[in-house]
């Protein structure tokens, strides 16, 4: 079976996987750093690490060229 990597981000807390420094997994649904801080279940916007997506910096805006 073929594991596949995702890119995400955090709408509520702005986490993802540049900050974290690792991809999420297929099971990998929810922010972490959320469920730690008690804020609950925030699902994640996730895209295929194996595919381009010039979309990424709309999530962090400081970071478009």
């Amino acid at each position: 079976m073929r594991v596949v990597h995702w890119h995400f981000h955090c709408s509520e807390c702005g986490t993802g996987d540049f900050e974290l420094g690792y991809l999420a997994d297929d099971r990998q649904f929810f922010c972490e750093v959320c469920i730690e801080d008690g804020r609950g279940l925030i699902r994640l916007e996730r895209w295929p690490a194996d595919e381009e997506y010039p979309a990424y910096d709309r999530w962090r805006p400081g970071l478009a060229a």
